[in-house]
């Protein structure tokens, strides 16, 4: 394999090869480690001190650096890779060696202040999850309601009743909060986290292998989070049909301003829970949401609506027409902006960046997983 592996990253001119450097080091965790490709690099790095006089001075130098190059750009890229804190950091420690009996400075050191940064990390208990240039999100689970339908501290339905009752929150708020932990979340993101060979084996192998993917699971577990949520507040046992219609009215003003926001991972969750068995055949209490509700509700949905093939067509081109956008196309009701009551409020309007649905890219990254076979000859 290091054949290959040398043939992938570094190009006919003896330099590193940028392009195949990122398509291999975002998709080598599907059939290797990192301990064995580091293995592979520096094995190939000592044969070609060994054997200089075959291979020639300069180009043993050319490529001997180009190896350099290649390592040092996976520290800084991908450091997440070396962050093996039940291993005691052993990866870390093979390179740093590595790097003290070679004479390789730059590698030694980087690796050895990665290797501090890790360290102090578990010291703090903060290790798992987390990455050299990230910062630790708070669970979700602290800002959802645990209590169940049949808590006997709730017996009476008004007190159930009040504690779910949203009607009475800002809607600008919510979504604001909403989006606060959505963009967090997927700022974390990593794209080989999403994979499919990668995303799909979470539940078959040990625990590291999931803190691999725990900003995807993080992402995951908020969307569902906010369909409990959507949902405890409006079936709700002995609730009156006029007291859900408010709610389900206001979950539909949350989620046209979350279409503000460009929003789409909250918004798919209310969307979906509100299209839901349990809530869509509330028939009578349908019957008692506004109109103008009614309206917004359909237009919302018709973005996720799927065509006959499957595909969610409106909402990829929305996404593609707005995601590098600054700005939501969308006017704000002036309702809406009376609500902020400071400038930074209506600078957060203004300038704005996107939060997908992550649901769409892991369902497409899977199917091409699947597509595709493992060993090709």
């Amino acid at each position: 394999m290091d054949d290959i592996l040398e043939e992938c990253l570094i190009s006919d001119d003896m330099l590193m090869d940028s392009r195949h450097f990122n398509v291999f080091f975002a998709t080598y965790r599907s059939f290797s480690t990192c301990s064995n490709v580091l293995e592979l690099l520096l094995q190939r790095y000592v044969s070609l001190e060994m054997n200089s006089l075959v291979v020639g001075k300069t180009k043993t130098v050319t490529l001997q650096c180009s190896l350099r190059s290649i390592i040092m750009c996976w520290l800084e890229m991908y450091p997440e890779d070396f962050n093996e804190p039940n291993a005691d950091f052993a990866t870390l420690m093979r390179l740093i060696e590595f790097g003290r009996i070679h004479k390789i400075t730059d590698v030694r050191t980087k690796a050895r202040q990665l290797r501090e940064t890790y360290k102090r990390r578990v010291m703090d208990g903060r290790c798992l999850g987390m990455y050299a240039h990230g910062a630790q999100i708070p669970s979700m689970e602290q800002y959802v309601f645990s209590t169940g339908y049949d808590a006997p501290d709730f017996d009476a339905c008004v007190q159930r009743a009040n504690m779910f009752d949203i009607g009475r929150e800002n809607c600008v708020q919510i979504a604001e909060q909403l989006t606060f932990w959505d963009a967090e979340l997927f700022k974390e993101l990593l794209p080989q986290q999403c994979q499919g060979c990668v995303w799909n084996k979470r539940n078959k192998q040990g625990p590291e292998t999931v803190y691999t993917v725990k900003a995807t699971i993080d992402q995951v577990s908020l969307f569902n989070a906010v369909v409990q949520k959507v949902m405890t507040s409006i079936v709700l046992p002995d609730c009156r049909p006029d007291f859900r219609a408010k709610i389900i009215a206001k979950w539909i003003d949350v989620a046209r301003e979350l279409r503000a926001l460009k929003n789409f991972s909250s918004l798919k969750a209310i969307i979906s829970t509100l299209q839901s068995e349990p809530v869509h055949r509330l028939k009578s209490t349908w019957t008692q949401v506004p109109n103008v509700s009614i309206a917004q509700f359909r237009e919302l949905a018709s973005i996720f609506d799927a065509d006959d093939d499957g595909e969610e067509r409106r909402a990829r081109q929305i996404l593609e027409e707005e995601g590098t956008a600054k700005k939501s196309p969308l006017r704000r009701p002036q309702l809406i902006q009376n609500c902020r009551r400071t400038k930074s409020d209506v600078n957060l309007a203004e300038s704005q960046g996107t939060v997908p649905y992550l649901g769409t890219f892991l369902t497409d990254l899977s199917m091409i997983d699947q597509a595709n076979p493992d060993f090709t000859e």
